[in-house]
Parts: structure tokens; C-alpha cells; sequence
């Protein structure tokens, strides 16, 4: 074909054909002078009207190339890359993929060439043939040498001095339009996701964002990294940040340029789908498995990590969130066995948990309330059933500190929500902890996991306060009525079980009073009678003896937790009045047992257990009646002892419902029927009775069928059955 033009050309030029006389009356007699216009409409108008000559056009525009560029005529040689650039914009979706050919053999002779103007003239030529889209591909061609040339034009050169700003942003603008053109068609043969391809793309856009201060990188959309981590898929996506990564290895910018590392990630996570972050995140863990062995380098990946969890978090809520803990804390866990026994540098060992901290941390405090009490679960379940070594006692003091950072985020509106039977497991192994440190921590999620209204920070300690207002305190605004009829009775049991194992200093001792005083606030009234009763089981045990405590840090929580029940009510009644009484005594006679006293002496570990308390200066279960509530026969209040301890109970009280009756004449209380029974016996006997005994009131018989009833009505009262049609005999009671 070449032997043919060459005949050709020498011949005279009536016997070219009409295209060549017209590419040849492109090019003015001078050097410096412009194409003739004329010629070039001429040109088109052929290339329009017959586009079977389009290729030959475009061969016959190469021969005069080739010429020029041995000559070293750059006017001419632009004049020859112009008139390609109108033929290509002349051209449509169908006749374009004619030029296709010579249209890439000129950038062949241009590409070769050391001149950087060529290589400009090149790259406008290629920029403006990747904008016109083919009707049918030429599949049959390949680009790997566009990618190969252009890709060593956008790279930094050896010698600052021969930099061409101009010729890399070209060459990097061909990258980029290569790169969005094959991805249109999956037929072209090229790879763009290979690994040689991307080996020699995604470094020059590296180099050239780094160059630019991470400006472009910043802005995400604008990034040409960004621009091809949109375009890419499911299985291109880890090939690309495998590419990242390895860049940043050999470059060493984990340790000495970590920022422009975050800089770039983050550009990268804008401009990742939310279905792709998973994958991200994958590969940064895959990464530092590579690198677990060195510290720095891993440190600097954590560090990376932590950065951008927050921005990815949609992406990795839902079943990926468990896997995803379970990788951070396993590193946790491997790194603190490797503190024990590695000789490594310690500050370089503190830098890298520090930074795997800050992942938990970032990632607890950035996800949905729901997620955050699964992260508090799963976390709290990490920690050593038995803690025998330092390592264990380590892992388990972060384990908590992170919990107490997430749980510290958490909006509380109700305990009912909170304690679902997985918070309520993880909840009760934290009363199980024994060491001091530990067990402060526990205590502190006890008090966040309750305080609904944060008054954890306003918590006095004093008692002279008669209402939540004078101290800025504010109780929760719905009851939690699940809380307090299922799970309150084994806490109380737990929470009481701490006392026994709480160091005698003084945060741990404030930091368990302010946890007392800010649980009546939370749970209300309606829990009013199991924490008196708890109250009481901790006071008779510092006197029995049973617990191994400081008996005054027990008479001061008691007094505090009464104190504030007491606060915690709408109106006074006999109980917040003894409350009172005991109280105002303690002030007078041994201030000690209040808090007033007792956290305000130079040293705490200096006082002695007292040995008995005079019986004015304790608070008495009997007179510690509360109130019934108006609310109960809509939402009653179900006991939370079992049938064989009623009979115990001298504060429990159960409601009869009759069925089919809804004032509050339909319901009967046991404490209603005592007292109008005592009324009754002392005005015809004269006599008095004990108002703490129930069965001087109901005879033994009568005991046992109001037991009976009692069941039967708790059983409906639980299943929400009210069409109870059982009828009971009931003997004769006067």
C-alpha cells in the first residue's frame, strides 16, 4: 500500500485522486503559514459524502506526517493533526471507527518522537478521537501502547529541570478519557484492570495529586484517582486499592507521608459506592495483615483506618460490623500478648494500640444506638472469663474504657429499649469483675447505661436536698415498666453483689454512690419497692455481718438511694417522711453515716467499721411503705417475687382486677383490705393489731386462696388474658 502512494506521489497531479490533491493544498508554500481553509472544507465535504475513502484519507495524512516529522516541520505537522482532529469530529457513530487506524498510527509517530510539543499535538488528537463514540468498536486494535507511552509522559521525569507541566496534564487527561472509553465497550481487547495497566496509571495520578499539595485529592470528584475508582466494579475494586497500597509501600509514605495518605484515602472514600466501602475496608485489613510485623507501618495503616470509619460506616453496618470488630480486636488481642513478651520499642507498641482503640472508638461513636449496644455486647463478651495474667487484665481494662467511650454516646430515652436479653447478659458478667480497676470501669457502665437524662455529672454528695430541682436533677420521663417487672429483681441482686467486691478509695466509692442516687431517676416509682427492698438487704447485711463491707460506705449508699427515692416522689407520704426523720438524726448524732460527712474526711481508709448502730439511726422496713399508684389498673404493676415468698413480703402489694369493670372502684388492693380489716378488728374487739403481721388479718385458709387468686391473676395479667372465668370457694372471712 505504502509502494502505492509513493507511486503515486510521483507521478503529475492530474492523476492523483481528488482526497490527496486536497491534503496536499492543506499545507501553505510558506513554513510558518496557516492551512488553507479552503482546501480542508473541501476535504470534508468528501470525507462526509463518500466515508468508504475515510481511511485512506486518513493513511494519506500519515505519509505527509512521516515526512514532516523527519524534516522536522512541527507548523506542518500540527496543520497534519489538525485536519485529522476535523475529520474526526466530521465523522459519526458509524463511519468514525474508519479512522480508527490511522488515527492511532499517528500517534505512533508522534509518541515516538523526544520532541514534547509532538507529544502535545498528540495527546489533542487522541483527547479529541476518545470524545466521539463508536457504533461498533474495532475490537481487533489494542491500546496498550497509548497506556504504556502516556503513562511515562504523566510520571515526574529523573531531572526537575526537564518537567513539562503541560505534557503530563495532557497525558494524564488521555489516561483518563482511554480509561472512561474502554469501559463503555467490554469487548476492547485492552485490560484496563489489569495489573500492568494499572501498575502504570494509577502512580501518575499519585504523583500528580501529591505534586499539586492533595488539593485535587481533597475535592474527591475532581481527582482523576477519584474519577476511576467510580468507574471501576466489584472485581475491579480490590485490584485498585492493592495498586494504591503497593505505591505507597515503595514510596515509603506510610511513615514519612502519612497524611498525604489519608488525604488520598479520603478521596477515595468519597468517591467509593456505599455497596463498595465494605471492600475498602477489606483491603486496609488485608494490607496490615502484610505489615502486622512491623509496628510503624502497621501503626500508620491503623491510623488510616481510624480516619476513615467514620466516613464509611453506612457502608459496613449490618452483618460486616461483627466480622470487622472481630478483626481490630484480634489485633488488639495479638498485640497485647506480643507487649508481654517482645523487646520491641515500647513507644512504637503504645502508638499502634493506641490507634486500634481509636477504630473502636470511632467506629462505636459514629453508628446508628442500635449498633452501638451491639458493639457494647460483643466487645463486653471479649473480655476473659477468668483474669489471671496481666495481659488478660490489659485487654480487659481497654475493652471497657472503649465501651465507657461508646456507652457515653448513646441517647437514652428507656430502659425498656436498652435492655434487650443480649444488653442484659453483657450487663450482668460486668457485675462478675473483681479488680479494682475493672471494677471502677464497670461501675461507670452501669451508670451510663441508666442515666437518661446525664445527671451523673450533678449528682451532689449531700442529702440536703428535698426535691430534684434544688440540685438540677431530672427523672426520666417514661416508666420502664419491662425493665422493672423483668430484669430489675436479678439486678438488684447483682448490683448489690458489687459492694462486696468494691476497693475502699475514694473514686470507686463515689463513682457507686452517684450510681445508687441515679437509679430511682431512671427507673421511677414504679421500681420504688424493690429498691427499698434493696436498701434494706444492704443495710441488715452490714449489721448481721453477712457482707464483708465498710459498714459506713453502706449506710451512706443506703442513705443516698433513699434520699433519693424520696426526691424522686410527686408527694410526701409516712415513708419520705421516716426517710426524712433518719436522715435529719444522722446529721445531728453521727454525720458519718451520711454522705455529708463521709466523703468529706482527709482520709477514708482511716475509719474503722463501726460496730452497732442505734435502732433510731437505721430506716425500718415496716414504715418504708410505699404509696400506691393511681396508674396501676392501666398499666399494673406485676410482683417481682415468686409465689413462695409472698408470704414474706410486707411491702408487696397485688391488684385484683374484676373483669368487665374499668373505674378505679373495680380494683382491690390486699393493703386496702389490711387496713379496713385492722379498722374493723379494733372496734369490735378493742384490741389492737399489728399492722406488719398479714395474717393477723386473713386466716391461714384465707392466705392460701389469696395466693391462689394472686397466681391467677398474674397469669392473665402476663399473657394479657382478662376473660378469666375461674371462680375460687372463698371461706368466710369477718
Amino acid at each position: 500500500r505504502w509502494k502505492e502512494y509513493n507511486k503515486m506521489a510521483s507521478c503529475s497531479c492530474c492523476r492523483k485522486p481528488r482526497y490527496q490533491r486536497f491534503i496536499d493544498g492543506l499545507f501553505p508554500s510558506e513554513i510558518e503559514g496557516d492551512i488553507n481553509r479552503n482546501n480542508l472544507d473541501q476535504l470534508l465535504f468528501l470525507a462526509k459524502s463518500s466515508p468508504s475513502q475515510l481511511d485512506d484519507i486518513g493513511l494519506y495524512l500519515n505519509v505527509k506526517l512521516r515526512k514532516f516529522v523527519r524534516l522536522s516541520r512541527l507548523n506542518l505537522i500540527a496543520h497534519c493533526t489538525a485536519a485529522m482532529v476535523e475529520l474526526v469530529r466530521a465523522s459519526d457513530r458509524r463511519t468514525v471507527s474508519l479512522l480508527v487506524r490511522s488515527t492511532l498510527s499517528m500517534l505512533s509517530i508522534l509518541l515516538d518522537s523526544q520532541n514534547s510539543q509532538l507529544h502535545v499535538l498528540a495527546a489533542n488528537t487522541f483527547l479529541a478521537f476518545a470524545e466521539m463514540p463508536e457504533e461498533r468498536a474495532s475490537y481487533h486494535l489494542e491500546y496498550d501502547f497509548v497506556i504504556d507511552r502516556f503513562g511515562s509522559l504523566a510520571l515526574p521525569p529523573s531531572r526537575p529541570k526537564q518537567s513539562n507541566g503541560e505534557v503530563r496534564e495532557k497525558a494524564l487527561a488521555c489516561l483518563a478519557s482511554l480509561i472512561v472509553k474502554v469501559s463503555r465497550d467490554k469487548l476492547y481487547q485492552v485490560n484496563i484492570w489489569d495489573d500492568s495497566n494499572l501498575n502504570k496509571i494509577i502512580p501518575a495520578y499519585l504523583y500528580h495529586d501529591k505534586e499539586m499539595g492533595g488539593s485535587r485529592a481533597r475535592n474527591g470528584q475532581g481527582s482523576y484517582l477519584a474519577k476511576l475508582i467510580q468507574i471501576s466494579e466489584v472485581s475491579h475494586y480490590p485490584v485498585v486499592m492493592e495498586t494504591i497500597f503497593h505505591h505507597f509501600d515503595n514510596h515509603h509514605y506510610w511513615i514519612g507521608e502519612c497524611h498525604y495518605v489519608m488525604v488520598v484515602m479520603e478521596s477515595v472514600a468519597k468517591a467509593t459506592e456505599v455497596q463498595l466501602q465494605q471492600l475498602m475496608v477489606e483491603a486496609l485489613l488485608k494490607h496490615l495483615r502484610t505489615h502486622a510485623l512491623n509496628t510503624l507501618v502497621a501503626t500508620a495503616i491503623v491510623q488510616v483506618l481510624g480516619h476513615l470509619v467514620t466516613m464509611v460506616t453506612e457502608g459496613i453496618v449490618g452483618p460486616y460490623l461483627t466480622d470487622f470488630l472481630k478483626s481490630v480486636v484480634l489485633y488488639l488481642k495479638t498485640h497485647v500478648s506480643r507487649v508481654q513478651s517482645s523487646n520491641e520499642n515500647k513507644a512504637a507498641m503504645e502508638a499502634f494500640e493506641r490507634e486500634l482503640i481509636t477504630v473502636i472508638n470511632a467506629l462505636g461513636t459514629s453508628v446508628p444506638n442500635y449498633e452501638k449496644w451491639n458493639i457494647i455486647c460483643f466487645l463486653i463478651n471479649e473480655i476473659p472469663e477468668v483474669i489471671t495474667v496481666q495481659s488478660d487484665h490489659h485487654l480487659s481494662r481497654k475493652i471497657l474504657s472503649c465501651c465507657k467511650v461508646i456507652m457515653q454516646s448513646i441517647e437514652l430515652k428507656s430502659l425498656d429499649n436498652t435492655f434487650t436479653p443480649q444488653v442484659t447478659k453483657a450487663m450482668k458478667k460486668l457485675c462478675k469483675l473483681t479488680t479494682p480497676e475493672l471494677l471502677l470501669l464497670a461501675v461507670d457502665l452501669w451508670t451510663y447505661a441508666v442515666d437518661i437524662n446525664c445527671n451523673v455529672s450533678k449528682v451532689p454528695l449531700t442529702t440536703i436536698w428535698d426535691s430534684l430541682e434544688e440540685v438540677h436533677l431530672k427523672p426520666a420521663h417514661s416508666s420502664s415498666y419491662t425493665f422493672t417487672n423483668e430484669y430489675l429483681k436479678d439486678f438488684t441482686h447483682n448490683i448489690a453483689d458489687m459492694i462486696v467486691s468494691l476497693p475502699w478509695e475514694r473514686q470507686h466509692m463515689e463513682a457507686y454512690y452517684r450510681f445508687l442516687v441515679i437509679l430511682p431517676l431512671a427507673l421511677g416509682m414504679e421500681a420504688g419497692e424493690c429498691l427499698v427492698a434493696m436498701a434494706i438487704e444492704l443495710q441488715d447485711g452490714c449489721l448481721n455481718g453477712s457482707a464483708n463491707v465498710c459498714s459506713q460506705f453502706v449506710h451512706v449508699c443506703v442513705s443516698g438511694l433513699l434520699n433519693s427515692l424520696k426526691a424522686s416522689a410527686e408527694e410526701e407520704s409516712g415513708w419520705s417522711e421516716h426517710i426524712k426523720e433518719v436522715t435529719e438524726l444522722r446529721r445531728i448524732k453521727c454525720d458519718y453515716l451520711l454522705p455529708d460527712g463521709f466523703f468529706y474526711m482527709t482520709d477514708l481508709l482511716n475509719i474503722r467499721d463501726i460496730g452497732t448502730v442505734e435502732r433510731v439511726l437505721l430506716y425500718d422496713a415496716d414504715r418504708l411503705k410505699l404509696p400506691r399508684q393511681s396508674n396501676l389498673h392501666r398499666l399494673p404493676s406485676i410482683s417481682m417475687y415468686d409465689s413462695s415468698e409472698r408470704h414474706e413480703s410486707t411491702t408487696k402489694s397485688v391488684i385484683l382486677l374484676s373483669p368487665g369493670l374499668a373505674d378505679d372502684d373495680a380494683i382491690l388492693s390486699f393493703a386496702d383490705m389490711r387496713e379496713s380489716g385492722q379498722q374493723e378488728n379494733s372496734t369490735e374487739h378493742g384490741d389492737t393489731v399489728n399492722s406488719n403481721s398479714f395474717e393477723n388479718v386473713l386466716s391461714n385458709e384465707a392466705l392460701l386462696v389469696h395466693n391462689q387468686i394472686a397466681d391467677m391473676l398474674t397469669n392473665a395479667l402476663v399473657t394479657g388474658d382478662d376473660t378469666t372465668q375461674e371462680h375460687i370457694e372463698l371461706p368466710e372471712i369477718h
